[in-house]
């Protein structure tokens, strides 16, 4: 398979420094950058404007390296239109916290309102089922998501426009995990996981492909015991 590669830089030259009053700026969201909040707003929103000649997407962010070759899991068949590896518990989670009986994460406020709000909007709710209070977020690094069901979709565009429109993105910098969360709940999907297994630079973590996440330690250059670790946990899971 040919690489393409597709020029995205128009995506951060449309970052603007806002903070509105549903998803007001926290002293943690102003932690991250202007790219930071590109990045999340490219991989919930703009994403699309590049891939319409394409059926599927397997996103795999260039800090995670794949524990063995999953070429023949992709693509999965439906019903599975979007999966992950890793499902985290927004409950608790210390900065993206969505919770029935705690305040919002620094970097989600406004969010389970707006979440509401849409539900509402599309009679979503139930008698059984009348509020939504939390979700999962996928780990979203690595996941696979069905184009071709999410253009067909017209809540999950509503949803889309909506978060766009809020520009919370760039007020609260709402991540994509969350918001992709978000979507899978409202749209009432599974959550389905994607069986890879692989490590994750940034946060030091190896996901299995069962759903599990492993805290790694720290390695640090000319650390033998560290690489042995590395690569011995890679064979295990593999």
């Amino acid at each position: 398979m040919p690489l393409v590669f597709i020029n995205i830089s128009e995506v951060f030259s449309k970052f603007i420094y806002v903070n509105n009053s549903i998803c007001p700026s926290t002293k943690q969201s102003r932690r991250f950058n202007a790219g930071y909040h590109s990045m999340c707003y490219f991989w919930f929103i703009d994403f699309f404007i590049y891939l319409k000649d394409y059926q599927w997407l397997l996103r795999i962010d260039t800090d995670c390296e794949l524990v063995k070759d999953s070429r023949e899991l992709i693509p999965p068949k439906p019903p599975i239109y979007f999966s992950s590896s890793y499902w985290m518990n927004l409950e608790e989670e210390k900065y993206d916290t969505v919770s029935a009986t705690k305040p919002d994460g620094d970097v989600v406020r406004g969010m389970k309102s707006m979440v509401k709000e849409i539900a509402v909007r599309h009679q979503l709710l139930s008698d059984n089922n009348n509020t939504i209070n939390t979700w999962k977020a996928p780990y979203s690094n690595v996941m696979y998501l069905n184009l071709t069901w999410a253009r067909d979709n017209h809540i999950l565009t509503d949803i889309i426009h909506t978060v766009d429109s809020s520009q919370c993105i760039y007020s609260n910098r709402w991540g994509d995990s969350p918001l992709w969360g978000a979507a899978i709940r409202l749209l009432n999907q599974p959550y389905y996981l994607l069986p890879i297994a692989y490590f994750h630079g940034s946060h030091h973590v190896l996901i299995d492909n069962k759903g599990d996440i492993v805290q790694l330690p720290r390695r640090k250059r000319g650390w033998f015991q560290f690489d042995f670790l590395y690569q011995l946990l890679f064979y295990l899971y593999s």
